[in-house]
């Protein structure tokens, strides 16, 4: 199972969870007691399916937008728009030819945010 089953799963069992017991308390464990603990979890998994590198052979970005790439020995940042990779130069992208040597890649992180205590 990978992190997508294993949401699409979380997800289902909520709503089983509330089928089965009709929204009713079961000993110490309420419905959104469970709904709060399969959230985190589900977010959880998001996260890292998000921040995980995405082999090329698996599938290729689904929005434009730039990206963290990893050559065979390498990595650096791409531009990928409408099919395409390109090195960010400014307003005059240049296109990038040599993507038979591009293996993985994925989004670019969250920007920091100092955590609220």
């Amino acid at each position: 199972m990978d992190n997508r089953e294993a949401i699409e799963w979380l997800k289902g069992c909520v709503v089983a969870y509330e089928v089965d017991n009709k929204g009713k308390p079961n000993g110490n464990v309420t419905c959104e007691l469970i709904q709060e603990v399969i959230d985190m979890a589900i977010s959880a998994l998001e996260k890292q399916e998000r921040d995980r590198w995405i082999p090329v052979t698996e599938r290729l970005p689904e929005e434009n937008g730039r990206y963290i790439i990893c050559y065979e020995d390498a990595t650096t940042f791409l531009d990928y728009f409408n099919g395409k990779w390109f090195f960010p130069l400014g307003k005059h992208a240049m296109a990038c030819e040599e993507t038979g040597t591009i293996v993985a890649w994925r989004p670019l992180p969250e920007p920091y945010t100092e955590e609220e205590s």
